[in-house]
C-alpha cells in the first residue's frame, strides 16, 4: 500500500495548482462537480464523468475538463471516452468551458 500511496501523493504534488489558476498548463486549479451525469441529444449519448475539473491553461485562465480514473490496463476506448466527455462538456457550457474561470 505504502508505494501506491507515495505515488498518488507525487502525481497530487506535480498535478494540484491550487484554485488561482496560475499553474503550468494541463495542472488541475479545482474541482467543479465530482460524479457529474451528461447527457447529449447532440451526440445521443449519456455518461458520468468522475470529476470535472478546471485545468489551467499556462496564461492564468482555466477552462474545464473532464477527469476520469481508470484502473488496469491503459485501452483506447478510455481516450475516445474521455475526448467525448469533453465534447459533453463543451456543449454543457454553451462553448463557455475554454475560459470559466
Amino acid at each position: 500500500v505504502q508505494p501506491v500511496l507515495a505515488g498518488t501523493g507525487r502525481w497530487a504534488a506535480q498535478g494540484l495548482a491550487g484554485g488561482d489558476g496560475d499553474g503550468p498548463p494541463g495542472t488541475i486549479a479545482g474541482m467543479l462537480v465530482a460524479e457529474q451525469n451528461v447527457c447529449s441529444s447532440r451526440f445521443g449519448v449519456k455518461g458520468k464523468i468522475d470529476a470535472s475539473v478546471r485545468v489551467c491553461q499556462g496564461d492564468g485562465s482555466t477552462a474545464v475538463a473532464p477527469l476520469e480514473l481508470k484502473t488496469g490496463r491503459q485501452h483506447a476506448t478510455h481516450s475516445g471516452q474521455v475526448q467525448l466527455y469533453q465534447l459533453m462538456l463543451h456543449d454543457l457550457y454553451d462553448g463557455k468551458n475554454q475560459s470559466i474561470t
